[in-house]
């Protein structure tokens, strides 16, 4: 067999093809998740919760809640965690922000019957006012908060 031969075979294509597509589905998950990890670490303002007890105390505690529901592997709600990482910064005292993650707090994820994420629910004094789904700019959330 020639190497023009080997070269246009269907296998040899097909191979080259698993090849690719792994090496790139390597490099998103590896850039989704550094893009995670650094919102994580931006702000120490966030608020993670996994339990309906947990979250009811957050609206306990603050006048005005925004909760983002969102998971890792999620690349809007990777966009989105800069801008509420800002939201939380710049509103400190106003605003309290609580991220919800969806694989590990299923039972909430239930409750508040989320289907698409990221899910952004706004409560304030303890009542759910707006519930916004996808990417929202940071003017996008100072508008929907009232700020």
């Amino acid at each position: 067999m020639s190497i023009k031969e080997i070269l246009m075979s269907d296998k040899f294509r097909f191979v080259i093809f698993l090849s690719l597509f792994a090496w790139m589905m390597i490099a998103v998950y590896s850039a989704g998740s550094k893009k995670h990890d650094i919102s994580k670490a931006q702000s120490k303002k966030l608020t993670y919760v996994t339990t309906a007890e947990e979250l009811k105390s957050e609206t306990d505690k603050h006048k005005l809640v925004l909760v983002d529901f969102y998971a890792d592997w999620c690349g809007p709600c990777l966009e989105l965690a800069p801008n509420l990482v800002k939201l939380a910064d710049n509103y400190e005292g106003k605003v309290q922000v609580v991220k919800v993650n969806v694989d590990e707090a299923t039972m909430l994820t239930e409750k508040f019957k989320v289907n698409s994420i990221p899910a952004l629910f706004i409560i304030k004094e303890g009542k759910v006012v707006t519930q916004e789904i996808g990417y929202k700019s940071y003017s996008e959330l100072v508008n929907l908060m009232d700020l």
